[in-house]
C-alpha cells in the first residue's frame, strides 16, 4: 500500500488529517510536467516555427521582434555579416547552431521568422518563341532568401549594331550583398528593379555586334559576349549593390530569335545553306581524298613498271652480249622494248605488236618474245 505521511489538525469545529506526497511523487510530478512542456515546445516549433528555426545551406532568414528586424541569421559558407553586408569570413556560432543546426528565435508571439512574397519565374528550355521562354508561377510566400539564385529576363526587339531587332533571353545569376535591401525595402519584389538595370546594360553591350557577329559569338556564362557585365568593380554591379543590394555573378544567352519575320526566314535559309555547304565540302573532301589515293596508286604502278623495264633491258643486253651483237643491234633491241611498253600502256587497246621489219618476230604485249 502507498504510504502517506499524515498530520492531524484540530480546531473548534473538529479535527482533520492532511496528507503529504513523498519526494518520489514530487519528482515524478515535475518530470511529467517538464515532458509535457517539451512536447508543447516541439509541437509549436514543428507546426508554427516557435522558439527555434533551422537553415539550409545558402539560406538567409530574418528574426523579427515586435514586428521589427531583430537580427539576420544565415548559413553561407565562407561569408559573414559585417554592418549588415556579406564579407569573406566565418560567423561565430553557438553550441546549438553547430551541434543541432538550431537557431533561437525567441518567445512567441513576440518573436518570429519573417515571411515575405517572392515572384517565381523559371526558364523554359522547351520554349519555341519569346512568349514561351519563361514560365510565370506567380508569387509564393517564403521565409528565407537564397544567397545565390538564378533569374531569366527577356530583351524584346533588341536592336543589334546593324539595326536588326532580335528577342534575346538572358539567364542571370545574382548574389546577395545587403540582404536588408531586397527583402525590406522592396518587400521581396526586387527582381523587376534588378532586371531593369541589367537589361539596360545588356542592350547597350549588344548594340556593338551586328547580327552575323552576334550569331557566331560565344553566349556562355564563362566567356560569352555579356561576360564583361560580371565585373565585380564594374558600373553595373555598383548600381545593383547600391540600389538593390545584390550583384551579378553570372550571365548567359540560352536562346534568341529575330523579331522580324523576314529576318527569321532569312536566318533559317542561311542556316539551311550553311548545312548544305558543309555537306558539299564534306563530299568534295571525300572526292579529293579518292583522287589522292588513285594518284598514289598510279605512281606506285609506274614505279613498278619502270623497275620491270630496267630488268628487261638488262636481260636483253646481257643476252645480246653472248651473240657478239653490234652496238646498233643492242640499241635497236632496247628501243623495241620501250616502244612496246609505250604502246601497251594503261590506256592502250593494242593486244599484239607485229614488228614491220624483215624479222618475223612477234612480241605479245607485256609478254616475252616467241
Amino acid at each position: 500500500m502507498r504510504h502517506i505521511d499524515a498530520q492531524q489538525t484540530c480546531t473548534f469545529k473538529g479535527c482533520e488529517e492532511k496528507s503529504h506526497m513523498t519526494g518520489t511523487e514530487i519528482g515524478l510530478f515535475f518530470a511529467v510536467n517538464i515532458v509535457l512542456i517539451m512536447l508543447i515546445l516541439l509541437f509549436g516549433w514543428w507546426q508554427w516555427g516557435w522558439f527555434f528555426t533551422t537553415l539550409e545551406s545558402g539560406d538567409i532568414k530574418f528574426i523579427m521582434r515586435s514586428k521589427k528586424l531583430h537580427r539576420i541569421i544565415h548559413d553561407v559558407r565562407g561569408m559573414k555579416l559585417v554592418n549588415g553586408k556579406f564579407v569573406p569570413g566565418e560567423e561565430n556560432k553557438s553550441f546549438l547552431n553547430n551541434r543541432f543546426g538550431l537557431y533561437w528565435i525567441g518567445w512567441p508571439p513576440f518573436s518570429a521568422v519573417h515571411h515575405f512574397m517572392i515572384p517565381k519565374e523559371t526558364e523554359n528550355a522547351d520554349g519555341k518563341s519569346a512568349e514561351q521562354w519563361i514560365i510565370d508561377d506567380g508569387e509564393t510566400e517564403v521565409n528565407s532568401l537564397r544567397y545565390t539564385f538564378p533569374r531569366p529576363y527577356i530583351l524584346r526587339a533588341t536592336e543589334l549594331g546593324d539595326n536588326i531587332p532580335a528577342d534575346v533571353l538572358i539567364s542571370v545569376k545574382l548574389e546577395v550583398v545587403d540582404p536588408y535591401v531586397p527583402v525590406f525595402q522592396y518587400k521581396g519584389r526586387f527582381f523587376r528593379n534588378a532586371g531593369s538595370i541589367i537589361r539596360a546594360e545588356a542592350i547597350t553591350l549588344l548594340a556593338h555586334f551586328n547580327y552575323d557577329e552576334f550569331v557566331v559569338a560565344s553566349k556562355g556564362e564563362a566567356d560569352g559576349i555579356l561576360a564583361p557585365l560580371k565585373d565585380p568593380d564594374g558600373e553595373l554591379n555598383k548600381k545593383l549593390i547600391e540600389q538593390v543590394g545584390v550583384r551579378l555573378v553570372g550571365i548567359s544567352i540560352p536562346q534568341y530569335d529575330p523579331s522580324d519575320d523576314n529576318m527569321r526566314k532569312a536566318t533559317v535559309a542561311k542556316a539551311v545553306a550553311r548545312e548544305l555547304g558543309d555537306a558539299k565540302i564534306t563530299e568534295a573532301t571525300k572526292n579529293g581524298e579518292a583522287t589522292v589515293i588513285s594518284a598514289d596508286a598510279n605512281a606506285r604502278a609506274q614505279e613498278r613498271l619502270a623497275a620491270a623495264r630496267g630488268v628487261r633491258i638488262k636481260e636483253t643486253t646481257a643476252a645480246l652480249a653472248f651473240t657478239n651483237a653490234s652496238g646498233a643491234e643492242v640499241v635497236k633491241a632496247v628501243s623495241d622494248i620501250l616502244r612496246a611498253e609505250a604502246l601497251a600502256g594503261p590506256d592502250s587497246k593494242i593486244t599484239t605488236l607485229v614488228d614491220g621489219t624483215n624479222a618475223p618476230a612477234v612480241v605479245p604485249v607485256g609478254g616475252e618474245k616467241k
